[in-house]
C-alpha cells in the first residue's frame, strides 16, 4: 500500500509544480483588476474538462455493459427501484 502511495506522489509531484507555476505566472502577468476573470475563466475550463472526463468514464462503464444497460436503465427507472413488493 506505501509503495502505491508513493507512486502516486512521484506521478502527481510534476502536475502539482505545473499548477502552482501556473498560477503564479498569472498573478506576476495579469492586472489587478482583471485576476478574478481570468481566475474565474480557468476555473470554469478546469471544471469543465473534470466534467468531460467524468462523463467519458461513464461511457465507458456504459459501452462495457453492452446489452445489459437496457435491463438495467429498466429497473433503475422504475418506481421502487428494481425491488418487488408484495401489495398484500
Amino acid at each position: 500500500m506505501s509503495v502505491l502511495l508513493a507512486g502516486m506522489i512521484v506521478f502527481r509531484f510534476p502536475l502539482w509544480v505545473s499548477d502552482i507555476s501556473v498560477t503564479q505566472i498569472m498573478q506576476q502577468t495579469v492586472e489587478v483588476q482583471n485576476r478574478g476573470t481570468v481566475g474565474g475563466v480557468q476555473s470554469g475550463l478546469n471544471y469543465g474538462m473534470d466534467m468531460v472526463g467524468r462523463l467519458r468514464y461513464l461511457q465507458s462503464w456504459y459501452n462495457a455493459l453492452g446489452d445489459h444497460t437496457h435491463r438495467i436503465t429498466y429497473y433503475l427507472g422504475r418506481d421502487n427501484w428494481g425491488l418487488e413488493v408484495d401489495d398484500k
